[in-house]
């Protein structure tokens, strides 16, 4: 298939790997670019719980001087991927959760933390779920901590234009509500709703799909769940229907 990456460039090569030694033909337009901003003083000595669901908090964090100190903090990810990174920075004790924040606070509940501890999120400027909000309402002294910030792209790569333009496009990853919000913003701007609509969207979650069935695009799949190995198994099942 020809298929269309709108990670952030951080993300955009691993996918690209891996999606051309599965036969497919790539094309990459970011969608999002990732800003890294400064870290406060966090006090490493009374969190009872680190929480990072995004590898763009472990990559704000990775120049950090503050590392060296947070490593030997309990720490609960989303992800195999982000476990991953966590672990190559150093993070010594490492839980990895479930898909979504949701799901990665009721195992942080089942952990019985320390109701005297904080629980700190890093995040980024936009929140799928406010962890902070959660746990304080639990009578936890929680917060979170913007690491970094996500700046929508103004316009596609010259090459992705024109190959939607050109109908060279098959399918399109979306792995955001926002790079969604921004691919449909883009669209329009550029005239080319007619040939979105002929378009498959392989997205990571309900709420990131949902801006493409607002539009009435209707070839829309979405992962098992809300993950990037998901994301790439949904892909691999389309390009199994679109062989047929």
């Amino acid at each position: 298939m020809r298929i269309l990456v709108t990670r952030p460039e951080a993300d955009c090569e691993d996918m690209r790997r891996v999606l051309t030694a599965a036969g497919h033909s790539i094309v990459i337009s970011p969608l999002l670019t990732i800003l890294s901003e400064p870290i406060p003083d966090i006090r490493a000595d009374n969190i009872a719980a680190l929480v990072i669901t995004s590898q763009n908090a472990l990559r704000a964090l990775a120049g950090n001087p503050q590392l060296e100190h947070l490593t030997s903090v309990k720490t609960f990810v989303v992800g195999p991927r982000t476990f991953a990174m966590a672990r190559e920075l150093g993070f010594r004790h490492i839980i990895e959760g479930p898909g979504t924040g949701a799901e990665l606070a009721e195992l942080l509940k089942d952990h019985g933390l320390p109701a005297d501890g904080r629980i700190v999120h890093l995040a980024g400027n936009k929140l799928a779920f406010n962890f902070a909000q959660a746990f304080s309402e639990l009578g936890y002294r929680a917060e979170t901590i913007r690491c970094y910030r996500s700046e929508p792209a103004t316009g596609f790569t010259a090459e992705a234009e024109e190959a939607i333009r050109q109908g060279q496009i098959d399918l399109v990853t979306l792995l955001s509500p926002q790079t969604a919000n921004t691919f449909v913003r883009l669209i329009k701007s550029t005239g080319l709703e007619v040939e979105a609509r002929s378009l498959s969207y392989a997205c990571i979650s309900e709420a990131t799909c949902k801006f493409l069935v607002d539009e009435g695009w209707s070839c829309t799949h979405v992962a098992a769940k809300p993950n990037n190995q998901e994301v790439l198994a949904l892909v691999n099942r389309i390009a199994a229907q679109f062989q047929q």
